[in-house]
């Protein structure tokens, strides 16, 4: 996972490097002259009432669409990007002030897939987990909830069982320790969302970055894999 991409803007002529979740090689790039943008009503009419040129950035805001595609040349997949855009002002090389136009998504359909999955994911886990993606420029709180359910259903597919989730986890610690205090922190993180408390865009991309590590983990078991490399290495090769 790459989280600084999802946190990057959209230009009039370029998109962050998405990967395609429909052929997973390829990245985005945003199709020429696709965006347009129409400041919002409510921005006029704040603009209106300021003649300050700061204050008027401050308050400007914009609707956009924009088209993206896979760069694939096999795939060519389109996605459609709609979100809000502002002012922000910026020195030029002369030392004066500019005022540059940012744009920002709020939904991408189909919406790229912001972790990598491992091969043998259970299809629950990955169905929320996507539903997460969906909304995490949307919603933040949303998301957070979609991550805890997630959760729930990584455990359904591990065989623990308990009346609730927290009491799920404090089962499964028993058997992997290391790992528990990873799970809990998503679980904290989801009961926040579940409960309307700020959540943040960083926090969610802590969380998906946490949750990718604990699949390879869990599913992939890629620890184990090393662990029995490193093993077989240091019996043959050990000692000499």
């Amino acid at each position: 996972m790459n989280p600084k991409i999802w946190k990057q803007s959209i230009g009039k002529n370029s998109c962050p490097k998405w990967p395609c979740p429909i052929c997973q090689i390829g990245t985005l790039s945003l199709v020429k002259d696709s965006l347009i943008y129409r400041e919002t009503i409510e921005s006029k009419r704040k603009g209106r009432l300021s003649d300050d040129l700061f204050d008027h950035c401050d308050t400007t805001t914009y609707a956009f669409t924009a088209w993206a595609e896979c760069k694939q040349s096999k795939c060519k997949q389109l996605f459609s990007i709609s979100g809000k855009g502002d002012l922000k002002p910026v020195q030029d090389y002369e030392g004066g002030i500019e005022f540059e136009k940012y744009f920002f998504p709020l939904v991408c359909f189909p919406m790229p897939d912001m972790i990598n999955f491992p091969a043998k994911c259970p299809q629950k886990v990955e169905e929320e987990l996507r539903a997460a993606f969906a909304v995490f420029w949307l919603d933040h709180n949303a998301c957070a909830n979609k991550i805890r359910v997630a959760l729930e259903n990584l455990m359904d597919h591990i065989g623990v069982h308990a009346p609730n989730l927290h009491q799920r986890l404090e089962i499964f610690a028993k058997e992997n320790l290391t790992m528990t205090d990873k799970l809990m922190a998503l679980k904290w993180l989801g009961n926040s969302g579940t409960h309307g408390e700020k959540v943040t865009k960083d926090d969610l991309l802590s969380a998906l970055e946490i949750f990718e590590h604990v699949l390879i983990e869990l599913i992939d078991k890629r620890s184990d894999s090393i662990n029995e490399k490193t093993q077989k290495l240091t019996e043959k090769y050990g000692c000499r």
